[in-house]
């Protein structure tokens, strides 16, 4: 295996495409709704879902499977050259997405429709049956938006204070 350090086709594309979204609808229109912090940026939302929908992404979180029509805005394992297989790079476009979206407004990116760090958990750690079961909803009709909430006893939220620890039942060896 070679380490590689140009980007990826796929993920030069995705920034591409989403440089140009940061920049016409996200950057263009971040003061006016700093001004009007209760005004909701429609228009982007509806934007954002109607693309991730169209393009096969559907989420802002890796996927196992690739969709039927290629996309720059859903990772793929891409192609290097024939027989020649590329790792997957399903992580590292998700990280180059949250940057460009980022890089266009904080606000903006942490209103943008899909699953978010809430799916990324069920993507990581869920059986097929719970992603088939939770993820489906982001690739529906409406925008539709995932959280994920932490809390602990004595720890609240502050997710830095969780703490834990393993004991072994001798009985189970579990």
């Amino acid at each position: 295996m070679t380490i590689e350090f140009e980007t990826p086709k796929p993920i030069a594309q995705i920034q591409f495409v989403l440089k140009t979204v940061a920049e016409n609808m996200m950057r263009s229109q971040s003061r006016e709704f700093d001004e009007n912090e209760h005004a909701i940026p429609w228009g982007y939302i509806e934007f954002m879902h109607t693309a991730m929908r169209s393009t096969g992404g559907g989420s802002l979180t890796p996927r196992d499977e690739k969709p039927s029509t290629p996309s720059p805005l859903h990772q793929g394992e891409g192609r290097r050259g024939e027989g020649e297989k590329r790792q997957p790079i399903g992580y590292q476009t998700l990280a180059a997405q949250i940057e460009m979206l980022a890089w266009g407004d904080v606000g903006f990116y942490l209103i943008t429709p899909g699953g978010g760090l809430g799916a990324a958990a069920v993507q990581a750690a869920g059986s097929p049956e719970q992603r088939a079961k939770f993820l489906a909803r982001f690739a529906g009709e409406k925008p539709t938006f995932a959280a994920m909430c932490m809390t602990e006893a004595g720890a609240g939220s502050d997710t830095s204070a969780i703490r834990t620890r393993a004991v072994l039942d001798e009985a189970t060896k579990e």
